[in-house]
């Protein structure tokens, strides 16, 4: 069974050894746990291999943009890719973020990447991270290598 984090405040700590890439997956208010690991690594191991999955219902409850775009120019193998059900029009995305329409857990299985080896780090509504640890595992990414936080939706 997946690790699910049960205390808030500070418990969801990165878990895995340097060597092995690692997955972000976040929704909501799950991305401020996820911002903080992703910075993390970027400052400590900017050449580790590194993929982000951030979900959102719109475009426009995406924040700091231009954070997120530093960060990819300070680790080029970090992928990010923002999902929404709805982009606005106007919606630029940062230089080499993807962007995906949709359901976030229909986004990373659709995303046909093979996970196997990665460690994955899940925060968000509880449904949402229980669909993405489903699509993460169907990725190849082991069951003891699987690391989420929920919160109810």
């Amino acid at each position: 069974m997946s690790r699910f984090e049960e205390r808030p405040l500070g418990a969801f700590t990165m878990r895995s050894p340097v060597d092995r890439p690692l997955a972000f997956v976040a929704r909501g208010t799950g991305f401020a746990f996820i911002k903080s690991l992703l910075e993390q690594q970027v400052n400590m191991l900017p050449q580790r291999p590194m993929l982000l999955f951030w979900g959102a219902t719109s475009s426009d409850d995406f924040y700091e943009l231009e954070q997120m775009a530093t960060l990819m120019r300070r680790a080029p193998k970090l992928r990010v890719t923002l999902v929404a059900r709805r982009f606005a029009p106007n919606f630029i995305s940062p230089e080499r973020a993807g962007v995906a329409t949709g359901r976030l857990s229909d986004a990373l299985a659709a995303s046909g990447l093979d996970l196997s080896g990665f460690d994955a780090y899940l925060a968000g509504p509880r449904l949402t991270v229980t669909e993405c640890l489903l699509a993460l595992r169907g990725l190849g990414v082991e069951e003891d290598r699987l690391f989420a936080d929920s919160m109810a939706a």
